[in-house]
């Protein structure tokens, strides 16, 4: 089956909502991850909260924010294989700009589908 799954996860100010269109983002489809992980400027929603476990700020509820707020290299979106890869340690956009392609032309389909539906706003 060719299914794909897709994933965003964030909440933000009120009018910020197509600025955090691939903003805690994922897809997965066959053993393929696609995620972007990150904040907006001038968010003061969930991104904020990511910023400041960037920044090693004291969390409320972890000792390890690296872990529960893990943030993309700003560079986009990474692209692991899960059967090679489960921890996710090896980034292959750059070694398969087809997939990654791919992946985010059908993750813009589905936001085009999902936005009207969001309650965000």
């Amino acid at each position: 089956m060719d299914r794909k799954l897709f994933q965003h996860v964030s909440r933000w100010t009120n009018g910020l909502a197509d600025r955090h269109r691939y903003v805690n983002a994922s897809v997965r489809w066959k053993s393929w991850h696609l995620l972007n992980l990150g904040t907006v400027d001038g968010c003061e929603g969930e991104c904020r909260v990511y910023r400041k476990a960037g920044a090693g700020e004291k969390m409320l509820y972890t000792d390890h924010p690296e872990v529960h707020y893990k943030l993309s290299s700003g560079d986009g979106w990474e692209l692991y294989n899960l059967s090679t890869d489960p921890g996710e340690e090896k980034n292959l956009a750059q070694a398969h700009p087809d997939v990654v392609q791919r992946m985010t032309v059908s993750y813009d389909e589905w936001w085009e589908k999902v936005r009207p539906l969001m309650i965000n706003e």
